[in-house]
């Protein structure tokens, strides 16, 4: 399994993709337009090669079936796909999965400006020209909300809006996320390696308190090596977010006493007068049994 896949997803223009990709040495930049896709014209652009495609029927599913997928097959190395917005993630990911092809992260562009309005309004893909076939009935909240949910990363861009950030928090709550302007591809495509920490952090956790669910929970030293090589794997700001099962002080401390364990050797070391041999010791018993009247000093020698 060559190739690794990077999904970049969101409503509107940005560049995120085009940056994953300018980050990636040899990677490969897809690229789909679908506004024209009821008329069954696919435009296509790879490293900037535009390619216009007939499918006999205009639909997503046919588009991923007859292109997307054979195209990820025949690429090798990474490839950073940038989603149409008809295009969900959660949906390409499913039909990736028997396919040769890794996901390595989901990047879901959010614009704060808009996407309340987009959240919670009743706008057809349709009546937005966002490549809906015909007898397409999926709405613009379902889309967006779809994407922000099914991200690894969220990108925010736009001005601060607390409503925005509580509903992220409800949607995704553990994704990663970072702002547009002070974008840090090399984190970003870190995401999904803390992410997986984090589900072994909280499946472990789960297993400790399935162990002592009757009794106060006690964490064996197993236990809290696992939690300690674990939190080095995400982010400070991440354990205080309650994914670890303790303080982020209390990993700490964990972690300073492996270490020191680790180079413990005091079990090595040597004091006081060495033991006396065991034949010799023999012979000093024997001498007094057969000598009571010698005393320790003339058997000293």
């Amino acid at each position: 399994m060559d190739t690794s896949v990077v999904l970049v997803a969101g409503l509107g223009e940005h560049t995120v993709a085009e940056e994953v990709w300018r980050a990636l040495p040899g990677a490969v930049l897809v690229r789909h337009d679908l506004s024209r896709l009821a008329d069954g014209i696919v435009r296509r652009w790879v490293d900037g090669v535009s390619t216009e495609l007939r499918l006999a029927h205009g639909c997503v599913s046919c588009t991923m079936r007859h292109d997307l997928l054979p195209l990820l097959r025949r690429l090798d190395g990474p490839v950073v796909v940038h989603l149409d917005p008809a295009l969900e993630p959660e949906a390409v990911c499913f039909a990736l999965m028997d396919e040769p092809v890794r996901v390595e992260a989901v990047v879901t562009v959010v614009d704060r400006a808009t996407w309340p309005a987009d959240a919670m309004g009743g706008d057809l893909l349709a009546d937005r020209g966002l490549g809906a076939a015909a007898g397409n009935d999926r709405t613009a909240a379902q889309l967006v909300v779809g994407q922000a949910e099914f991200a690894d990363v969220l990108v925010l861009t736009g001005p601060e809006d607390e409503r925005v950030t509580a509903v992220l928090d409800r949607l995704n709550p553990t994704t990663a996320r970072q702002e547009l302007a002070h974008l840090d591809v090399r984190a970003l495509l870190r995401s999904k390696a803390t992410k997986d920490a984090e589900l072994l952090v909280l499946r472990h956790e789960n297993a400790v308190l399935r162990r002592q669910f009757a009794g106060p929970v006690r964490h064996e030293p197993s236990d809290r090596f696992r939690f300690a090589a674990l939190s080095r794997l995400v982010a400070r700001r991440r354990q205080q977010r309650a994914v670890f099962p303790v303080a982020p002080g209390t990993l700490l401390t964990w972690h300073r006493g492996f270490i020191a364990e680790r180079w413990d050797y005091t079990a090595h070391r040597h004091t006081g007068r060495p033991p006396t041999q065991a034949a010799i010791r023999s012979l000093v018993l024997r001498l007094a049994r057969e000598n009571p009247r010698w005393g320790h000093r003339r058997i000293t020698g």
